[in-house]
């Protein structure tokens, strides 16, 4: 016996059961009207939860705001389309108030895509695309940073340069900056009738440009004149039921920034994007956030200029940064001293959490100017007996670099009484040469004539002395 309830047939017929409600073909026959309805109170309550839950997934609220990168400021009537892909119709779509904030019942966001637009405004068709802007573009092509020097010759040190204004000047989308998109630029400025024309480009607030292992672990952005990645076409949604999405705007060929909010536009404080780089790395500069425009300071220890004998391994003292901001502050050493003679540069880096960099560098003169040892066998000091043959003891020397080198020796010791000089001359390859003496004493030595030395043919000395004996 089956038992088929209105409320079963609507269930099925509504294609709401879940895997796990049983279907025609599965449910048994209960053995009783008691437990039929018990059967059926069961299915209604999960029939009713899966309700509840496609509800909650319709009525899902996607939100967020939209801003321009420079100067942080909340843009109005900016589009927001919601797509199931890039290229479909939209399934919903809703602008920007003019708090720079909007929402769309968006429904199960899964892999949808949200689209930014907005239109060209009569005050962004004036000079807020100048001559400036085309040069920018043209520096960045050719590996100059753009961005000026807040104090010339003085410590500060120009922005880094924002993933933003590579997308800015990247004006024929080919992922690159060269000179042909300085032209571009600079045709948008005087308004030439084949220019490009101005438009807004927008990009997920969270796009990842930053890359931890870049610089040697100090981080650095992956976007760079060769390669300016970004995606522009709009965010793809990872979550269900995502809640939230903020876009960052740029306008086509505005490399330095310079666009201006109509005046009342509210702006983000500078603390969000402190959040925000927290969050998802990065500096605070690629906002336009200068927070610290003031380099860490880099103290070398010990002297900048060194002479360093060759031979001897080269150990650096290092260095030591401190910032106003940030306290003590890694320096980052590169750069190696050879052991043949030369000149070497071992560079200091220092960089602070807002992206100030500070550079220096040690200068190792490293040179043979060591002459080589000579060592002596017997001492600098000899004597002899007179009537006797000199026999050289022997001599070495040892140079730092050349190890053992030639001993050359000059001078002779001869038969007669006096004091004699032999001079001994050592040379390295670097010309570093050495010179030691040694002098040798030739003497009557003393003799003693006992009572029973026979004195037939003994020559007399020309001084005698005579010790009285007991």
């Amino acid at each position: 016996m089956r038992v088929y309830l209105p409320l079963c047939y609507t269930l099925l017929t509504c294609g709401h059961l879940h895997a796990d409600v049983p279907t025609d073909d599965n449910i048994s026959a209960p053995p009783s009207i008691k437990k039929s309805v018990a059967w059926a109170k069961t299915l209604r309550g999960s029939l009713k939860k899966q309700i509840l839950n496609s509800r909650k997934t319709d009525q899902n609220t996607l939100s967020g705001k939209v801003y321009f990168w420079k100067n942080q400021a909340l843009l109005n009537q900016v589009q927001l389309q919601l797509t199931e892909n890039e290229f479909s119709s939209t399934l919903a779509e809703t602008s920007s108030d003019a708090s720079g904030y909007f929402s769309i019942v968006a429904g199960d966001t899964f892999g949808k895509r949200l689209i930014a637009s907005k239109e060209i405004s009569e005050a962004e068709t004036g000079p807020v695309i100048s001559s400036a802007d085309a040069l920018a573009a043209l520096k960045i092509a050719v590996g100059i940073n753009p961005n000026p020097d807040p104090d010339g010759a003085g410590p500060r040190v120009p922005a880094i340069v924002s993933p933003y204004q590579y997308i800015a000047a990247d004006i024929n989308g080919d992922q690159r900056v060269t000179s042909a998109d300085a032209l571009a630029v600079l045709k948008m400025a005087v308004k030439l009738p084949n220019s490009t024309p101005r438009r807004w480009v927008f990009v997920e607030e969270k796009y990842d440009f930053w890359d931890e292992s870049l610089n040697n672990g100090n981080g650095g952005y992956r976007t760079n004149k060769g390669n300016v990645i970004s995606d522009v076409g709009g965010s793809v949604l990872e979550n269900a039921n995502q809640s939230n999405v903020n876009f960052v705007g740029i306008l086509m060929g505005d490399v330095n920034g310079n666009w201006s909010a109509p005046s009342g536009s509210q702006r983000l404080e500078n603390s969000y994007f402190q959040d925000l780089q927290t969050q998802i790395g990065g500096l605070l500069g690629q906002w336009g956030v200068i927070l610290d425009d003031i380099p860490p300071v880099i103290t070398l220890t010990g002297p900048d200029n060194i002479v360093h004998e060759q031979g001897i391994r080269y150990l650096d003292q290092g260095a030591a940064a401190t910032d106003d901001q940030d306290g003590e502050v890694s320096v980052v050493t590169t750069g190696e001293v050879g052991s043949a003679a030369g000149i070497y540069i071992i560079n200091y880096n220092a960089i602070d959490k807002a992206g100030n960099k500070s550079s220096t560098q040690r200068l190792i003169s490293v040179s043979d100017t060591s002459s080589p040892v000579i060592e002596l066998t017997g001492g600098a000091t000899m004597a002899i007996a007179f009537g006797s043959t000199y026999s050289e003891p022997g001599v070495s020397a040892t140079d730092l670099v050349d190890g053992t080198v030639t001993v050359s020796s000059s001078g002779i010791v001869g038969s007669a009484l006096g004091t004699y000089t032999l001079s001994y001359t050592a040379s390295d390859s670097a010309g570093n040469s050495t010179q030691v003496l040694r002098t040798v004493t030739v003497s009557q030595q003393d003799q003693i004539i006992s009572a029973n030395t026979n004195l037939l043919g003994f020559e007399l000395p020309a001084a005698i002395t005579i010790l009285e004996t007991e």
